[in-house]
């Protein structure tokens, strides 16, 4: 008898336990950093009429996580691959989420642009500002897109800066859409119906403002000079790393981040973020991502490789200095000299059939 209450009680610690953990790997946000002020609060939304996460940000810095990039509190959801999630935020925000692949982490990079790059996915061609709306994504697709090789072996964190209203967060193993019952299929299309008309809206007073614009400062407009727009790039921001994009570190040592700037298309400075993370007491190639988003939503992204090394050893990668690139008065000079010296062994020859090549592959290319 005493044998089978410890049997029940050992099943109730494990149901209690497993709930709690599981609630607390989707659930428990905190400050990513713990230099900031950013505020979390449970509120009661209006509009969902449940309760939610609302983040007040009050620096570019404030970034918050739902579980962790390693350890004990990361998700560690080794099962599935699609995750989902309700939030209102403003027009700027980056979503990281977390994961753990068979090369190592990885951080799939979600932005409210709508530009595309490596490992990061503009989300802004399908957002209305201000509004609650749903986001599903296949994390192993958007892996595969830039590291097709490659696999996630687990999915351990939901990262976010910015300021808004986070709902729910959930993960499925396959895409398998619900059987739905004529009730609820009349609901979602009732609320497709309502986001189109909400959009279609949008999408009239935009033009009927661009209209007024237009209208108003057409005299200003036959006066600007016409930009042509050949490069599409020619809008996103410009980001200048510090000391470069490939430092060497030796091993033990403290590593400071050198930082970077960013200007956005009329000059102005704006925001750059900094995605990585560097081991100083372990030898290894690390990568470091800088991304800058301006308030129209064009984004630009860099990286920069840290080799950390131990002090005396010979770094692979070491790129060979610049060699001085010849001006034409010398390079003519040397072919009048190479020209005499071969003057004695060939004085049929036409000096000026002699020419002497710059070897291309010789020239050092940043």
């Amino acid at each position: 008898m005493s044998s089978l209450k410890y049997m029940i009680l050992l099943v109730t610690i494990f149901i209690v336990t497993t709930t709690a953990l599981h609630s607390k790997s989707y659930n428990s946000w905190h400050l990513l950093y713990s230099d900031t002020y950013g505020v979390i609060k449970k509120i009661k939304d209006p509009k969902k009429k449940v309760t939610v996460v609302e983040f007040k940000s009050k620096s570019s810095r404030d970034t918050y996580i739902n579980g962790a990039k390693t350890g004990e509190k990361s998700w560690n959801n080794k099962k599935d691959k699609i995750i989902k999630w309700d939030f209102n935020f403003n027009k700027n925000f980056v979503i990281m989420v977390s994961i753990k692949t068979k090369k190592g982490y990885r951080d799939l990079i979600y932005t409210s642009g709508e530009d595309n790059g490596n490992l990061y996915f503009g989300l802004g061609k399908y957002l209305i500002p201000g509004t609650w709306q749903t986001i599903t994504r296949d994390l192993e697709a958007d892996l595969h897109k830039h590291e097709p090789n490659n696999e996630i072996v687990s999915v351990n964190a939901f990262i976010i800066r910015g300021s808004g209203k986070i709902g729910k967060i959930e993960m499925f193993s396959s895409k398998k859409k619900k059987i739905l019952s004529k009730d609820e299929k009349s609901l979602n299309d009732a609320k497709v119906e309502k986001i189109v008309k909400t959009v279609e809206e949008k999408i009239k007073d935009i033009i009927r403002k661009e209209q007024e614009i237009r209208q108003e400062n057409q005299s200003k407009i036959e006066k600007q000079v016409k930009i042509d727009i050949k490069d599409e790039n020619s809008f996103t921001p410009k980001i200048i790393l510090e000391q470069g994009n490939l430092i060497y570190h030796k091993l033990g040592e403290p590593f400071f981040e050198p930082g970077a700037t960013a200007t956005d298309y009329n000059g102005v400075t704006i925001d750059v973020d900094v995605i990585g993370e560097v081991d100083i007491n372990k030898v290894n190639r690390y990568v470091l991502s800088y991304i800058a988003t301006d308030d129209n939503g064009y984004t630009t992204t860099k990286s920069r490789v840290v080799m950390v090394h131990k002090a005396g050893a010979e770094v692979k990668e070491k790129r060979e200095p610049k060699p001085k690139v010849k001006s034409e008065k010398n390079l003519e000079q040397e072919r009048m000299e190479k020209y005499e010296e071969l003057m004695p062994l060939s004085p049929l020859d036409d000096p000026n059939n002699m020419s002497m090549e710059i070897d291309e592959d010789l020239l050092y290319y940043d």
